[in-house]
């Protein structure tokens, strides 16, 4: 009688090994991108919909225009966050967080 070889079980292992670390960086990294309740955001418009949309948008609840991203037709303002659901799902709009060092584009002025 032959015993059945357990070669999928470290494959496995190793996979759920891998998933965790790859969740683990994930989640990381997702924390350093979150978008702040108030502070310097950057809006993305990943739609046609939503570059039309953006400016409408991002303008309300008295934030202030600090900056043109660098790439992609996006703005760095200072104020509150909408809603994170509302901007990417309705509107299109990316938020990520900007440091406040970290700001690049042309500056508009204070």
């Amino acid at each position: 009688m032959q015993k059945a070889a357990h070669h999928s079980r470290p494959k496995i292992g190793r996979f759920f090994g891998f998933a965790q670390v790859a969740i683990a960086v994930g989640a990381v990294g997702g924390l350093l991108l979150a978008p702040p309740a108030y502070g310097q955001l950057a809006f993305y418009p990943i739609s046609s919909s939503a570059d039309r949309e953006l400016p409408r948008v991002i303008f309300q609840d008295d934030r202030r225009l600090v900056a043109r991203t660098y790439f992609a037709d996006g703005y760095v303002m200072q104020g509150a966050r909408p809603p994170l659901f509302e901007l990417l799902f309705e509107h299109g709009i990316l938020v990520l967080a900007v440091p406040e060092s970290g700001c690049t584009g042309a500056t508009i002025g204070k």
